[in-house]
C-alpha cells in the first residue's frame, strides 16, 4: 500500500461544497505517479490557499484511468481541467467544517513535507497519515466540549471539563473525567517520559505519598471505575498542551523524590500511555526554552538550600522524550574552504587551534555568522572557522563587534598558494 497527498486549489474547484456532500467527489486528477497509484492506497486530501491544510482523508477506489463522460461534480469546476487522467476516491474522514490547518499541523510538528508545491499528487507515508489521523481524534474529543484548539488556557480547560482550576489531578464528576496536568514550568514533581510512557507523580507535596490520598485512588482504579483520564502538559506559562486520553500502562510503583521542603520522601509513580496514539513530538526549541527557564529559576536558589536539595535528592532515571528538530545539510566544500582559509587559527580570538585531530589537521569548528535557522546563506562569505570556546561565545552572546569582525574576515578569498 502507498500513501499520497492529493492536493487541490480552491480557486479552480469548489472543494468546500464538494466535501460538504462528499458523495460528489468520486475522482481526483492524476498529473504524476500514474503507474504507482493503486486501488486501496490511502490519501491525505490537502487544499492550498489562505486556509491551507488537510480537509479530509480518503482511499483510492481504482487505479488511474482516462475519464469518459460526466461526473456528479463537473459543475463545481471554476476552471475546467486540461488533465483527463483520474483516480477514483472515497472520503473516509471528512474535516471540511473544521480542517486541520497547515499552521496547526506545523505547531504540532505533524505537517506533511510534500505540500504547497505545484501539482496534484505527491508521495506521503504511513507516519504522516497516522499523525493526521491521531491529531484529528484528539481534536474531535475537545470539539465535543466546544474547543477548536489543542492548546487551552486554564479557564478553557476548566470550562470544557468542568473541573477545578488548580492542582495536577482535577476530578470532575459532571463529565466523569480526571484531568492530569504535568506542569514542567511550576511543578515540584519529577514527571518523566521514558519512550512513549509518561511516569506521572501522584498527589501529595510533603512527606511520603499515600495511594489513598485525594485523587491517587481515582487514577489507580481507572482501569475499572470508568473514569476518563485526559493528559495536558505545560511548557509555557498558562498554555495547556493537550496530549490526549490516557490509560495506565502498568501498575503504579514507588520511588524516592524530594518534596517541596527538599526532604527525601517516597512517591507513587503512575505509568501512563495514550489510548491508540503516540505522544505529540515536541519541538526541541520548546524543550530548550523550558530548560533555559528552569536554569533561571535554579540560579535564584540560595546556595545552602541548593546544597541541601541536591544532596538529599535520590538517584533516578532522567526523562527522555523524542523531539522534532530541523537539520541543515551543509555544503562540505564550504566547510573545508573556511577551515583552509583560516590557516589553523581561530578567526575571532586569533589563537592557534587548541589541538590537532588524528589526521593532523587543526581542530576548528565552522560557524555560520548569520545563522542558517535565521535565513543565513551557506556560502563562503557567511562562514568562519572558530575554536570551540569562541564558537560557544558567538551562540551565547552574539556580540555585534564580534559579528562585524567575522563578517569582515569572511569576505577574504582563500588563496591556496599563501
Amino acid at each position: 500500500m502507498n500513501y499520497w497527498i492529493f492536493q487541490g486549489n480552491p480557486n479552480q474547484y469548489d472543494f468546500e461544497t464538494a466535501l460538504k456532500n462528499d458523495e460528489l467527489i468520486v475522482n481526483w486528477l492524476v498529473s504524476s505517479h500514474k503507474k504507482k497509484i493503486k486501488i486501496d492506497d490511502k490519501i491525505i486530501v490537502w487544499l492550498t490557499g489562505d486556509r491551507s491544510g488537510c480537509y479530509a482523508l480518503a482511499k483510492a477506489t481504482s487505479d488511474p484511468y482516462n475519464k469518459k463522460g460526466s461526473s456528479p461534480d463537473d459543475h463545481l469546476w471554476k476552471t475546467p481541467p486540461t488533465v483527463n487522467l483520474r483516480v477514483g476516491i472515497k472520503i473516509t474522514h471528512n474535516f471540511v467544517t473544521k480542517p486541520l490547518t497547515g499552521n496547526l499541523l506545523k505547531h504540532y510538528n505533524r505537517k506533511p513535507k510534500n505540500t504547497g508545491f505545484q501539482g496534484t499528487n505527491f508521495f506521503s507515508n504511513h507516519e504522516e497519515y497516522e499523525n493526521i489521523l491521531q491529531l484529528s481524534n484528539k481534536k474531535i474529543i475537545l470539539e465535543a466540549n466546544g474547543s477548536q484548539s489543542l492548546i487551552l488556557s486554564n479557564d478553557e480547560l476548566c470550562a470544557f471539563f468542568q473541573c477545578s482550576p488548580q492542582g495536577g489531578m482535577r476530578r470532575s464528576k459532571k463529565t466523569n473525567t480526571l484531568v492530569l496536568v504535568s506542569n514542567h514550568v511550576k511543578s515540584i514533581y519529577d514527571d518523566k517520559w521514558i519512550g512513549d510512557v509518561l511516569h506521572y507523580t501522584g498527589m501529595g507535596t510533603k512527606g511520603d505519598q499515600s495511594l489513598n490520598y485525594m485523587q491517587n485512588p481515582t487514577l489507580n482504579e481507572s482501569d475499572s471505575n470508568n473514569v476518563e483520564i485526559h493528559l495536558f502538559e505545560v511548557f509555557e506559562e498558562k498554555k495547556y498542551f493537550y496530549q490526549g486520553q490516557v490509560k495506565l500502562k502498568s501498575k503504579p510503583y514507588q520511588e524516592r523524590q524530594t518534596d517541596e521542603n527538599g526532604d527525601s520522601r517516597s512517591v507513587w509513580m503512575f505509568p501512563l500511555e495514550l489510548i491508540n496514539n503516540t505522544p505529540a513530538r515536541i519541538d526541541y526549541k520548546t524543550i530548550e526554552s523550558l530548560g533555559n527557564l528552569k536554569e533561571k529559576k535554579t540560579s535564584k536558589i540560595d546556595l545552602n538550600r541548593l546544597k541541601e536539595m541536591v544532596e538529599n535528592q535520590p538517584k533516578s532515571t532522567p526523562s527522555k522524550r523524542t523531539t522534532i528538530s530541523e537539520t541543515y545539510e551543509r555544503d562540505e566544500k564550504i566547510v573545508r574552504y573556511a577551515l583552509e582559509r583560516s590557516g589553523g587559527f581561530c578567526q575571532l580570538c586569533e589563537k592557534p587551534a587548541p589541538f590537532k585531530k588524528k589526521n593532523g589537521t587543526p581542530f576548528l569548528e565552522v560557524h555560520h555568522i548569520d545563522f542558517l535557522s535565521n535565513g543565513g546563506d551557506d556560502s563562503s562569505d557567511n562562514v568562519s572557522a572558530l575554536c570551540p570556546n569562541c564558537h560557544r561565545k558567538m551562540h551565547a552572546l552574539a556580540i555585534q563587534s564580534d559579528i562585524s569582525k567575522l563578517k569582515s574576515k569572511a569576505l577574504k578569498k582563500f588563496d591556496p598558494n599563501d
